[in-house]
């Protein structure tokens, strides 16, 4: 799988992400939402990582598109995409859609401090 798919039937900027926690490494697609200003994981692929209630740091609202939400905070020990790799990276534990079939959305947080260029048309990402 490529790191970077482009979805043009839907629009869609795909991201395979490894989140890495103690001894074990999970690998994952997550949907680029430059709105998204935290990055959201599903519970279900937190789960696969070894993540339990147990890890999360505190309740936390957040706002979607439409409305405010309910998430748990939790770090997330090395969470590496697009030839980036963060440690101790906080993210939000929340339930996405039921139709929703990827493992969480990439937020702004992730990117911060990087330039990002993205050609819908011609199926390029960069992040420098």
């Amino acid at each position: 799988m490529k790191e970077i798919f482009f979805d043009k039937k839907v629009k869609l900027i795909l991201i395979d992400v490894s989140i890495k926690n103690v001894d074990i490494i999970v690998d994952g697609v997550f949907v680029l939402d430059t709105g998204c200003s935290t990055t959201v994981v599903q519970p279900d692929f937190l789960e696969r990582c070894k993540y339990t209630k147990n890890d999360y740091i505190e309740k936390t609202t957040f706002t979607t598109g439409s409305q405010k939400e309910n998430g748990y905070l939790l770090k997330i020990k090395s969470f590496k995409t697009l030839g980036l790799t963060r440690r101790n990276f906080e993210v939000i534990s929340y339930e996405l859609p039921f139709n929703f079939q990827f493992d969480g959305l990439l937020g702004v947080d992730f990117i911060k401090n990087k330039d990002l260029f993205i050609s819908y048309r011609n199926g390029i990402l960069k992040l420098e």
